[in-house]
C-alpha cells in the first residue's frame, strides 16, 4: 500500500526556528498601515489651514494687494488696513490650536 509506506520527513530545525521568528515578530503589512486611523488627510487641520493664512496675509502685503479703502467706512476701514496682520494674527493662533487640539498624525 502507498499510504503506510508514506512517512512525514519533520521540519528542519533551522526552518522550524525562522518560522518561530516570524510568527512571534509583527510582521507588518504595508497595506495595512495606510488604512491606519491615526493618520487624516492635512486639509482637514486646522494647523495646515493656520498656517495657509498665514502664507496668504504675508504674499498680500509683499505684493502689495490693496483694499479698496474708499468703499470702507469706520470698523471696515480700519479692517481694510490692517487685514494682512489680522489675516497672519488670526491664522497664527489657528494654527496654535490646532496644533494643540489635534489627536492624530498628518499624512500626504
Amino acid at each position: 500500500m502507498i499510504g503506510s509506506d508514506f512517512k512525514i520527513m519533520p521540519i528542519p530545525s533551522r526552518l522550524r526556528n525562522r518560522l518561530r521568528r516570524q510568527k512571534k515578530s509583527k510582521v507588518t503589512n504595508p497595506k495595512s498601515e495606510a488604512m491606519n486611523t491615526n493618520i487624516k488627510n492635512p486639509f482637514k487641520s486646522k494647523t495646515i489651514w493656520g498656517a495657509i493664512l498665514v502664507v496668504v496675509g504675508l504674499l498680500g502685503n509683499l505684493i502689495g494687494v490693496d483694499v479698496p479703502k474708499a468703499e470702507l467706512v469706520g470698523v471696515i476701514d480700519t479692517l481694510g488696513n490692517n487685514w494682512e496682520t489680522l489675516i497672519q494674527i488670526g491664522g497664527s493662533v489657528l494654527a496654535v490650536y490646532g496644533r494643540f487640539k489635534a489627536k492624530r498624525q498628518l499624512s500626504f
